[in-house]
C-alpha cells in the first residue's frame, strides 16, 4: 500500500554527550526511583552514590548524593538519561572514571555539582570541566 502521507523518522538516540574524551569506565546499576525529576527522568551528569559491589537494585539501589555540612557522598555520575516506568527503579549506566563537560549536561543537572560534589567525585576519579565556547 503507498504511504501517501509520506515517509518520516524519528530519531530515539540519547544525543547528549556528556564526556569530555574517550578515556573513561561505565558499569550497569540500577538506580531508585527517587532519582527522577517531575517528568519521570533522571538526566545524564546527575551525581550519584552507590556502592559499586552491590548494583542489584533494591536496598542496592543507586540514589541521588547527598551533601551534609559542606561534604557530598557522590562516587558515581549517570552516564545517559534514563526514565522511570512509574515507582519502579530503573536499569541505567554509571560513570565511574572519567572527564564530563558540565556545559553539556542540562542547566537543571550542571546546577547539581556543587563544589562538593565536585570534589567528592574527584576523589573518585571523576573530573568536571566547564569549555570555553568556541567563538
Amino acid at each position: 500500500m503507498l504511504n501517501v502521507g509520506g515517509i518520516s523518522s524519528e530519531s530515539i538516540v540519547n544525543v547528549d554527550q556528556i564526556l569530555a574524551n574517550t578515556n573513561y569506565v561505565a558499569i550497569s546499576a540500577i538506580v531508585d526511583n527517587t532519582a527522577k525529576n517531575a517528568s519521570g527522568k533522571c538526566l545524564a551528569g546527575t551525581p550519584l552514590y552507590g556502592d559499586f559491589t552491590k548494583r542489584d537494585g533494591g536496598a542496592n539501589a543507586y540514589v541521588k548524593e547527598t551533601t551534609t555540612t559542606g561534604v557530598s557522598n557522590a562516587n558515581c555520575v549517570l552516564f545517559h538519561d534514563i526514565e522511570f516506568d512509574g515507582n519502579n527503579d530503573a536499569n541505567a549506566t554509571i560513570l565511574i572514571k572519567g572527564t564530563v563537560q558540565l556545559k553539556h549536561m542540562a542547566s537543571a543537572t550542571e546546577a547539581l555539582w556543587t563544589s562538593a560534589v565536585i570534589a567528592a567525585l574527584a576523589a573518585h576519579g571523576i573530573d568536571a570541566i566547564n569549555p570555553t565556547p568556541a567563538s
